[in-house]
């Protein structure tokens, strides 16, 4: 009798350890096709996230116009720059008064400002031995989509040499770049060591007495502090003037 009872409990403990198993490979199953779809999971919100960047809206293109300064004489290493003074036509384009651009002469320089037309009064740069240029009256230019084929506003710069340089024509050219120095636009350049520069060349003009150079640096600050220092900037003497 103890023998035919022990055959049945023998087939359970083996069914049993059968169960186990089956159960076992079940649960390791699930854990893989939980890993597998987690995976999967992230891998599609990567791609997703990297679909919305490559959709992003792109930047407006950047607006202005260009100038290009025909300067004989002015050298990049010992001149200073020319100053753009860039007013619109059309009253509330700016509240600020005109914007003030430092620019190399002798290459397409990109001043950016926002579409419309705009009046653009050339302040001259110093020369090392304390010549300068003088400029057409103020130009008028349309600002529109800055690229390769924007038009260009070609500028003749007319030279004047150290000896012909006048006291009137020197102060004019200080005080105006004293004023604009103050807050140049578009630029890393220092505007404080660009007068330091314009104050340092133009003590090699011959006729021109360090006395001068003083007084239109008093002028300027006079002005700025009255709020009449575009009254100076945008005003080009006569004496600055060359035929159209």
């Amino acid at each position: 009798m103890k023998r035919e009872s022990s055959a049945p409990a023998g087939l359970l403990k083996s069914l049993a350890a059968v169960f186990a198993v089956a159960v076992l490979a079940f649960a390791l199953a699930g854990c893989t096709q939980a890993t597998s779809s987690s995976a999967a999971s992230s891998t599609a919100a990567s791609s997703d996230s990297a679909s919305a960047a490559s959709e992003a809206p792109a930047e407006a293109a950047a607006t202005g116009f260009k100038v290009d300064i025909d300067a004989p004489g002015w050298d990049k290493l010992t001149s200073t720059p020319m100053i753009a003074a860039v007013e619109p036509v059309i009253e509330g384009v700016m509240d600020n008064g005109p914007l003030y651009f430092a620019i190399d002469a002798d290459q397409p320089a990109a001043i950016e400002v926002d579409p419309g037309t705009y009046k653009v009064t050339f302040i001259s740069g110093v020369n090392m031995d304390g010549s300068i240029y003088t400029f057409p009256s103020t130009k008028e230019v349309s600002a529109g989509t800055l690229n390769d084929a924007s038009a260009v506003l070609d500028v003749e710069a007319t030279l004047v040499t150290p000896a012909s340089v006048t006291p009137e024509q020197m102060e004019h050219v200080i005080a105006a770049s004293t004023i604009a120095t103050q807050n140049l636009s578009g630029t890393d350049k220092d505007g404080s060591a660009i007068l330091e520069d314009i104050i340092k060349n133009a003590q090699n003009a011959p006729e021109v007495p360090v006395e001068n150079i003083q007084s239109a640096q008093d002028l300027a600050r006079s002005a700025l502090e009255n709020g009449e220092a575009s009254d100076i900037t945008l005003n080009t003497p006569p004496q600055n003037l060359t035929a159209e």
